[in-house]
């Protein structure tokens, strides 16, 4: 039977040991090492990536702040036009349209009858004063400005004068005419349309 003599003295193999150890433990470190100068230059070329970043973002602000602070006169002109706007649509759509009032009082005056003054006051209310050939020519005119019928009338505007009142009317000896003087309201919502 071969039997190995292990002629190697005992220090020699704690020296080997050590010798082994020192060196696995220097290649781990050299290993750890590369590693963690792997890790801090990637971490380094992330901050640098985020610093650019940053500058360019920030650059990229002060761009846009500046053609903020550029709009900002226009920003003023577009809501004082925005205000005009505003005022004249409203101005438009709430006006009274007077020459409607206009017409419907010509379509309901009758032929013998002559409008020789017309006012209007800021209460909704009209004052008419004029002539006609008698009686029955100012009452005809009386009925068609309060209760107008289809014909004299336009449609929708049936009920444009209200409390037609007649205040006075005399003959006139002279020409035999009759003067009259009538107050009415008118209703603005059907001037509006």
């Amino acid at each position: 039977m071969a039997q190995s003599i292990n002629l190697v003295p005992q220090s020699e193999k704690r020296e080997q040991a050590k010798k082994r150890v020192i060196r696995a433990s220097t290649v781990f470190t050299i290993f750890l090492l590369l590693c963690v100068l792997g890790a801090g230059g990637y971490l380094y070329y992330q901050q640098v990536q985020l610093e650019t970043q940053l500058t360019e973002h920030k650059s990229n602000i002060a761009g846009l702040r500046a053609d903020i602070n550029e709009l900002a006169d226009i920003e003023i002109v577009a809501r004082n036009l925005d205000k005009k706007y505003k005022a004249v649509s409203s101005i438009l759509t709430s006006r009274s349209y007077y020459s409607k009032l206009f017409a419907e009082l010509e379509k309901r005056v009758p032929p013998y009858v002559q409008i020789l003054d017309f006012s209007m006051s800021k209460t909704s209310e009209v004052s008419i004063s004029g002539s006609g050939d008698n009686y029955i020519a100012i009452s005809s005119f009386l009925a068609n400005l309060g209760r107008p019928s289809k014909e004299v009338a336009t449609e929708g505007m049936e009920g444009l004068f209200t409390d037609v009142t007649l205040n006075s009317v005399q003959l006139e000896n002279r020409n035999n005419n009759v003067k009259y003087f009538i107050t009415s309201k008118y209703t603005q919502g059907d001037l509006r349309k």
